[in-house]
């Protein structure tokens, strides 16, 4: 379990283990968006945006 924002998160935990942190599929029975399955290779990050925020936040490691 997790918490953050406020919110408590249960997550299912299997054998196998799964990225799922690329696009959105969706919306969730109480109407959050879902994420989509994923388990191939890490993705490049190139948003500009998204960059300077990771540069911002994780300098250390940025470059």
């Amino acid at each position: 379990m997790q918490a953050s924002l406020g919110e408590v998160h249960r997550y299912k935990h299997d054998k196998d283990a799964h990225c799922i942190w690329y696009q959105q599929c969706g919306l969730n029975p109480t109407g959050k968006i879902t994420n989509c399955y994923y388990n191939g290779t890490a993705k490049l990050l190139t948003d500009a945006t998204a960059l300077k925020t990771l540069e911002t936040a994780c300098g250390m490691v940025y470059n």
